[in-house]
């Protein structure tokens, strides 16, 4: 007569706690992921809302009036808001932008900030 041999309960319970272990680990190395994709997102997202705020004042580079002003960009169903400080050099053609981008919801927490110098063309006397 042949007997049936099957799993004893400590070996069943050390398979699943590999394999909780194996799972943990293949957990965090997705939720890992999913942040650095955030953050990447996130750095994107700001660096294009700071390219639209530089090139929209150096469409109006002429006219636009030293100071500070105000940007809202919506993109991927994020409101960001774009302070922009211009300066105006008194004897040559150039601006001065610096350029701080916040998230609408936490708008004292600064995402990212560039400066840039934009020479343009001078109006025709």
């Amino acid at each position: 007569m042949k007997t049936l041999r099957g799993f004893t309960l400590i070996e069943v319970l050390i398979a699943l706690v590999i394999a909780a272990t194996a799972l943990a680990l293949g957990f965090e190395s997705v939720s890992g992921s999913a942040r650095r994709l955030g953050r990447v997102e996130e750095a994107a997202l700001t660096r294009w809302v700071i390219e639209n705020v530089v090139n929209d004042i150096a469409l109006r580079a002429q006219a636009i009036e030293p100071g500070r002003h105000q940007f809202v960009e919506t993109m991927l169903g994020r409101t960001l808001v774009a302070d922009a400080d211009v300066e105006r050099e008194a004897k040559l053609p150039i601006l001065r932008i610096t350029v701080s981008v916040a998230d609408a919801s936490a708008p004292g927490n600064e995402l990212d900030r560039d400066a840039v110098e934009l020479v343009y063309a001078p109006a025709a006397p």
